[in-house]
C-alpha cells in the first residue's frame, strides 16, 4: 500500500542566527484555519501484512502538509530474534521528511541512522543510541529532516524475540513552494551548545488584539527545542522537549490520530518563537506556524487615541456588546456607499509634500475581494472606488479614481498581462521610502472626467465582482449622481471601469467582510490588513491628511444581498476605517441608527457605533428614489490580451525590527491636476 504523506513544505526564505536581543525578521501571515494533519497508524491483527496509513484523503493545506501521495518506502511484519537486529537500507535523493513507526509484542529499539553511524553500530563499535534519532518501546514513532544520502532504518530486539509491525518512509520529497496561507521556512542553526543563544522568530502582531490559537510544526535533522516567549510578561509560555518532529513523543498511537503540531492558546500579548540547537553540529530545520485570532482589533494600529484616521462609516465584521467582541462574516457580490453632502471645504495638510492641490480631500469606498480557487488557494484583492474633491479659484470639482491591490502577502503584485481593462486602467508602481515596492492597478480618468459640483451633492458609488469560470473575475466600479445642486432627472448608474483579473482556477469570489482574521502579511509587515468594508473621508491621495474647514452631510454603507442584489444593512458599524492611509483629524460622526451617519467638521470620535436599530433593507435616496447600483455588471469574456493570473506570493527575508503601525496602510496615487478655471 502507498499511503499519502507529507510531500510539500512551504519555503519562505532563510534567516541567520539570532542571539539574545536580535534584529527581528518579519514574515507572512499564516492561514486562517490550520486543519490537523493526521498520522493514523492501523496495525492489522492476525496473518498478513500490517498496514500503517499516513495522512488522509481529507487532509488540508497547512504548513508542511502533503498535497499529494508519495510511495511508501517500506512496511510489513518482521520477526526479530532476541539480541538481533533487522535493518532496511534507504537511499535519499533529495532533502526529505523521514518518518518511522513500530509496534511490537516486546520492547524494541528503533533507530534512523546515517551510513557512518550504521557502520559503527554493525561493526560493534557504537551502540544503537548513536543514531540520528532512536526510540524504545512496544510502540515507537519519530521523524526527522534528512538531506540526500544513504541511511538505515534499524530495529533491535533486546528484550526477547519480537514480532514487529513496522513502517518507514524517507523519500518524502519536500517540494519547496511559496504559500500565501502559511508561515514557513528552512533555517540552518549553528551550534548553540554551551551558550544562551537562540534563534528567534517574532510572531505577527495580531496577538496584541485578542487571544490567539497558535499551531506550530517543526522538523529537523537533529533534536532542537522550541519555546514561545511572551515579551509582554517577560516569561516563557511553552518549551518543548528536544525533538526532531514537533509533538512526537516517541509512541505510535495505535488506531488513533496523531497531529504533529503544538497547539497553544496565547493570551493577548507580543510573542516570539525561539529555537535552540544544543548540539556541536549545525541543525537543519523546517518550521511553520499558523495563528488564528479570536477576533480582529480595529484599534490595533492606533498610535494614540487622537491620531488621525479615515473617518465615516465602516463594518469590521464585529459586534461589540459592552466590551464583549464577537466576529461575523459577510461575503457579498458587491458593496455600496451613499453620500449626501451639503457643505465641504478642506485643506490637504500634505499637499506640498505629495504635490497635491491644496484644497482637496476624498471619500473612499474600500473593500477586499477574497478569491477561492479550485486548488484550495485564496487571494485577497483590496479594491477602492474613490471620489476626490478639488477646490480652486475657478470652482469646485469632483472626479473618480479606482485602485486594485494584491494583498496576498509580501511580494504580491499585479501586471498588465494579468489585470486588464478596456476602459484604460493600467498597472502602476507604488514607491515607498524611495524604493518601488508594489505594482497595483489604477484607473485615472484624467481632466475630461472632472466635474463641477454644487451643494447639495448626493451620489452613490459601488463595486461588484463577477466570476467567469475558467477565466477569472471582473471587479466593477460605478457611480450614480443623484443630486448636484438640484435633483438629477432620471439618474443612471455609470460603470466607469471594469477590471479583469485572469485566474483560470477560480471557484468563487466575494467582497469579504470579517472580524475573524486579517489578510496574509508578508516579510515587510508584521500584520495584515483588515477585512473591513469602509466608506470614509480622508486626504486626496498618497496617504495624505485633510483637515475639514467645513463639512456637513450623511454617509451610508451597504452590501448587496447575494440572492436579491438588494442593498442591505451591515449587522454593525464603526465610525472609522483602517485599511487606507488617507485620513483626517477632525471629522465628527453621529450614528443615525440605521446604516447612515451624520458627518461634520469637529472633534473626532473613533468608536463602535452599534447595530442598526431597524431590520429594514430598503435604501431611499434623495427624491425618494432607489439607486440601481445593486444591479450586477455583466462580463462573459475577459478583455483582449488578458493572460494567466500572476499573483506574487510571500517570501521571507531578513529585515530589522521596526515599529510600523502607521505605515502599513496603502497609499493611492492622486488625480491629475484639475482643469483650468471655467471648465
Amino acid at each position: 500500500m502507498e499511503p499519502p504523506f507529507i510531500t510539500s513544505i512551504t519555503q519562505k526564505g532563510r534567516r541567520s542566527l539570532i542571539s539574545l536581543y536580535p534584529s527581528v525578521t518579519k514574515r507572512s501571515r499564516a492561514g486562517r484555519s490550520l486543519a490537523a494533519t493526521f498520522l493514523v497508524f492501523m496495525f492489522a491483527s492476525g496473518a498478513g501484512a500490517s498496514v500503517l496509513a499516513v495522512g488522509g484523503a481529507n487532509a488540508q493545506n497547512v504548513p508542511g502538509q502533503a498535497q499529494a501521495a508519495y510511495p511508501l518506502t517500506g512496511s510489513g511484519n518482521q520477526t526479530i530474534q532476541n539480541y538481533n537486529y533487522y535493518y532496511w537500507p534507504i537511499d535519499v535523493t533529495t532533502t526529505s521528511y523521514a518518518v518511522y513507526a513500530t509496534q511490537s509484542n516486546v520492547s524494541v529499539a528503533a533507530a534512523f541512522m546515517s551510513a557512518a553511524q550504521f557502520a559503527a553500530f554493525s561493526g560493534g563499535t557504537a551502540p544503537i543510541s548513536d543514531s540520528l534519532t532512536q526510540r524504545n518501546g512496544t510502540s515507537t514513532l519519530d521523524g526527522l529532516l534528512v538531506p540526500s544520502g544513504s541511511y538505515y532504518f534499524t530495529v533491535c530486539a533486546c528484550m526477547g524475540s519480537a514480532q514487529v509491525a513496522y513502517y518507514y518512509a524517507a523519500n518524502l520529497t519536500l517540494t519547496v513552494t511559496n504559500d500565501t496561507m502559511n508561515v514557513g521556512e528552512f533555517i540552518t542553526l549553528p551550534s548553540m551548545q554551551g551558550t544562551t543563544a537562540y534563534y528567534q522568530i517574532p510572531l505577527h502582531l495580531e496577538t496584541l488584539g485578542s487571544t490567539s490559537k497558535l499551531s506550530l510544526f517543526g522538523i529537523s535533522n537533529q533534536t532542537v527545542t522550541y519555546s514561545v516567549y511572551d515579551f509582554s510578561t517577560g516569561t516563557t509560555l511553552f518549551t518543548s522537549p528536544a525533538v526532531t518532529t514537533t509533538n512526537a513523543n516517541g509512541t505510535a498511537p495505535s488506531a488513533q490520530n496523531f497531529s504533529p503540531y503544538y497547539n497553544l492558546t496565547l493570551p493577548v500579548g507580543q510573542y516570539a518563537l525561539r529555537i535552540v540547537n544544543d548540539h556541536a553540529a549545525s541543525a537543519y530545520v523546517y518550521v511553520g506556524y499558523s495563528l488564528n485570532p479570536a477576533h480582529t482589533d480595529p484599534y490595533l494600529f492606533f498610535a494614540a487615541p487622537a491620531a488621525a484616521q479615515p473617518t465615516g462609516i465602516a463594518s469590521f465584521g464585529l459586534y461589540n456588546d459592552s466590551g464583549v467582541v464577537r466576529p461575523y462574516t459577510i461575503d457579498a457580490p458587491g458593496v455600496v456607499g451613499y453620500a449626501n453632502i451639503t457643505s465641504l471645504d478642506a485643506t490637504d495638510l500634505n499637499a506640498t509634500q505629495f504635490n497635491l492641490p491644496p484644497s482637496s480631500s476624498g471619500v473612499q469606498l474600500n473593500s477586499i475581494v477574497q478569491v477561492n480557487n479550485t486548488d484550495g488557494s485564496q487571494y485577497s484583492y483590496w479594491s477602492q472606488n474613490v471620489v476626490q474633491f478639488i477646490g480652486q479659484s475657478g470652482g469646485t470639482y469632483y472626479g473618480f479614481v479606482d485602485n486594485v491591490w494584491n494583498m496576498t502577502g509580501d511580494g504580491a503584485g499585479l501586471s498588465n498581462s494579468t489585470i486588464r481593462s478596456n476602459d484604460g486602467g493600467t498597472v502602476q508602481s507604488y514607491t515607498s521610502n524611495g524604493a518601488t515596492s508594489t505594482l497595483y492597478y489604477a484607473f485615472y480618468p484624467g481632466g475630461n472626467n472632472l466635474f463641477a459640483y454644487r451643494f447639495p451633492l448626493s451620489f452613490a458609488v459601488a463595486m461588484n465582482v463577477t466570476v467567469v469560470k475558467g477565466q477569472g473575475l471582473y471587479i466593477g466600479f460605478a457611480e450614480e449622481l443623484l443630486q448636484n445642486g438640484s435633483l438629477v432627472q432620471g439618474p443612471q448608474k455609470f460603470w466607469y471601469d471594469k477590471a479583469f483579473i485572469a485566474d483560470p482556477n477560480i471557484l468563487s469570489a466575494a467582497f469579504h467582510t470579517s472580524g475573524s482574521d486579517y489578510t496574509p502579511a508578508g516579510a515587510n509587515s508584521r500584520q495584515g490588513l483588515f477585512y473591513d468594508t469602509e466608506f470614509v473621508f480622508g486626504g486626496d491621495s498618497s496617504g495624505s491628511m485633510s483637515s475639514f474647514n467645513k463639512l456637513n452631510g450623511q454617509l451610508g454603507l451597504y452590501y448587496l444581498d447575494p440572492a436579491t442584489l438588494a442593498a442591505t444593512l451591515f449587522p454593525s458599524y464603526y465610525s472609522f476605517g483602517q485599511d487606507t492611509a488617507e485620513n483626517t483629524p477632525n471629522v465628527h460622526v453621529a450614528f443615525l441608527g440605521t446604516a447612515t451617519v451624520q458627518v461634520s467638521a469637529g472633534s473626532a470620535d473613533y468608536s463602535y457605533l452599534g447595530a442598526p436599530s431597524t431590520a429594514t433593507t430598503s435604501v431611499t435616496f434623495p427624491g425618494g428614489r432607489t439607486s440601481t447600483l445593486g444591479q450586477s455588471t455583466s462580463g462573459s469574456s475577459p478583455p483582449v490580451g488578458a493572460g494567466l493570473a500572476y499573483v506574487a506570493i510571500p517570501v521571507v527575508i531578513v529585515v530589522a525590527l521596526a515599529a510600523l503601525f502607521i505605515g502599513m496602510r496603502m497609499r493611492r496615487k492622486g488625480l491629475p491636476p484639475p482643469p483650468p478655471p471655467g471648465f
